[in-house]
């Protein structure tokens, strides 16, 4: 989570919180939804 600078309610809230359905696998993108009014968008999924 702090990859990406995650707040707690954009990982687990009912609003913004992770979905299944916002990980591409195959492009090695996930999708984030910001709260508080910052621009959601496409993150890469890095193996470190």
């Amino acid at each position: 989570m702090f990859r990406h600078g995650l707040r707690v309610g954009e990982a687990v809230g009912a609003k913004c919180g992770l979905r299944w359905d916002a990980l591409m696998w195959a492009e090695r993108q996930i999708f984030i939804t910001r709260e508080k009014g910052s621009d959601s968008g496409v993150h890469p999924i890095i193996a470190v």
